[in-house]
């Protein structure tokens, strides 16, 4: 039995994971602070990127409306810019990093 667990984990272990900062969790709650984990991801060393909300849904198990609802908060607190671009229109998304990294400093 004690083997399975461990191969269990090790498994589990080898597939992408997610590790939050207690403080933004805290400060945004857990459905933000994914949607803005996930952001960060896309990001890719770009200042402006795009990644439609069914793709948010696809790769942060929630719903299209958490993931607009979040990036209002997101968005409230001056975590992350976004703009309508190009042809079709495509929302982009700016993070701003600095901001993060003062919260996680100060916890504001």
């Amino acid at each position: 039995m004690k083997n399975s667990k461990n191969r269990l984990f090790n498994q589990l272990s080898q597939e992408s994971f997610l590790m939050i900062n207690r403080k933004l969790l805290q400060i945004f709650g857990p459905d933000a602070t994914i949607v803005l984990y996930n952001l960060i991801e896309q990001e890719n060393g770009q200042q402006w990127f795009f990644v439609t909300d069914k793709r948010q849904t696809e790769q942060t198990g929630l719903s299209t409306h958490a993931i607009q609802k979040n990036r209002k908060i997101l968005k409230k607190h001056q975590i992350i810019e976004t703009k309508i671009k190009g042809i079709p229109a495509k929302l982009f998304y700016k993070i701003k990093h600095n901001i993060i990294t003062r919260i996680t400093k100060e916890g504001k």
